[in-house]
């Protein structure tokens, strides 16, 4: 029978436990990876050897094989059925698909529009929090623009209803840009 005082004990304890242990190993970290007291090359092996990264001593030896429902044993056949395999796998995969003509590829893609790109569409609040997430201080990219236009012009783009009523703004002010 389930006392709640020992209950209320036990869930005391394991809090205090799980606080311990997680400093303990806090503090056995920071220290395994103190660059002041170790080498880089004591720095690699720590992180090595708890990624499991290190070198690997152990080999999967295949003791028996089982093909076409008979085991085989000899080393020798087991290595020559794994070559086999894995040598023609490629081609199997291939075989099972069936083959294709050049012009497949038309009966699901329709009528090509080469110089046209489809952007989903976004609300006009997901653009302004694009816009006011960036970074100011970054180098301005192909149009030599760098983010502080925009940013700056986010109290006016607020007044815009939509994503493309603000493009057609934009557009319209490089095309003047590019006239004068």
């Amino acid at each position: 029978m389930r006392c709640f005082r020992d209950e209320e004990k036990y869930k005391k304890y394991r809090k205090h436990y799980k606080k311990v242990i997680t400093e303990a190993k806090k503090r056995y970290y920071k220290d395994l990876f103190d660059a002041r007291t170790n080498s880089v090359k004591k720095l690699w092996n720590n992180l090595n050897q708890m990624a499991s990264l290190g070198k690997r001593n152990s080999t999967n030896n295949v003791h028996k094989l089982l093909v076409n429902n008979t085991f085989i044993m000899d080393q020798k056949l087991i290595s020559n059925h794994f070559n086999e395999y894995f040598c023609n796998i490629g081609t199997n995969l291939q075989n099972k698909f069936r083959l294709c003509n050049d012009s497949d590829f038309k009966l699901y893609l329709s009528h090509p529009v080469s110089e046209s790109m489809y952007c989903e569409p976004i609300s006009i609040n997901e653009f302004l929090d694009i816009i006011a997430k960036l970074n100011n201080n970054k180098s301005p990219g192909p149009d030599m623009i760098t983010p502080l236009p925009y940013s700056l012009s986010l109290p006016l783009l607020q007044h815009f209803t939509s994503v493309q009523q603000c493009f057609s703004s934009m557009l319209l002010h490089c095309h003047f840009k590019q006239l004068y």
